[in-house]
């Protein structure tokens, strides 16, 4: 079963960031990258196949998340990333009940009719020069329009596979972590969304209400997590 973890953020984008009464400036993302990095070691020590999106300090758009993760085509994907609150927020996508009918293709303006002049002929390329180019194919905004649509729905198939894979992590974060409250939502979110494959996404609670300093709050957090997808990548 091959897993790809994805470290939100990173590079100019920090995420959240908290100044602790400490003096210790906290990032999110070099939080983010600690415990995807950990959660990476206790998968691979379990026989599980892992790769991180990013595995230093870089900034990757969503689009870019995407494509690097599924040209690798994992078997589950987790984007790991923290919270304003004290409390685990375990997130799937939300997708629309019907289908979103695919984006039409214009074609090629018809060839004026014998007779009818240049005059006919502007007023045909008037009406769709600002849609097509001459050979009848989209622009590259129309291209764009379909790119996000063709992404925007991939996780459909594979929403009952992502609500399992919350719910096993939802209760091991429950077990690891009894006193703090997990929540689960169902949500549009673009990196869940276009992933063909079981996706969720794990908020964690904020670096005011966790010390992620502390070796034991990372290595807690990894455990809970690298046991939810081992029990998950067993049923």
């Amino acid at each position: 079963m091959v897993v790809a973890i994805d470290p939100g953020h990173g590079g100019y984008d920090e995420g959240i960031v908290y100044n602790s009464p400490d003096g210790n400036r906290i990032s999110e993302k070099n939080v983010d990258l600690a415990l995807a990095l950990a959660m990476a070691a206790d998968l691979r020590a379990g026989g599980a196949k892992v790769f991180l999106l990013r595995q230093a300090d870089r900034y990757l758009g969503i689009y870019q998340r995407t494509r690097i993760a599924s040209a690798r085509r994992p078997a589950l994907f987790l984007s790991v990333h923290l919270s304003s609150t004290a409390a685990f927020h375990i997130y799937v996508s939300l997708m629309p009940q019907a289908p979103v009918p695919p984006t039409p293709v214009p074609q090629a303006p018809p060839a004026p009719a014998a007779g009818t002049g240049a005059a006919a002929t502007n007023t045909t390329a008037g009406q769709t020069g600002s849609l097509s180019g001459s050979s009848g194919q989209p622009t590259p905004q129309q291209q764009a329009l379909r790119n996000y649509y063709q992404y925007r729905f991939r996780q459909r198939p594979y929403l009952p596979q992502s609500r399992d894979f919350a719910s096993a992590l939802e209760q091991s974060v429950t077990q690891a972590f009894p006193g703090k409250n997990v929540s689960y939502m169902e949500i549009p979110l673009p990196i869940l969304d276009a992933m063909a494959c079981p996706a969720v996404l794990l908020e964690c609670p904020g670096p005011q209400f966790m010390d992620y300093t502390d070796p034991a709050t990372v290595s807690g957090i990894a455990r809970a997590v690298a046991g939810a997808i081992m029990t998950y990548g067993k049923e």
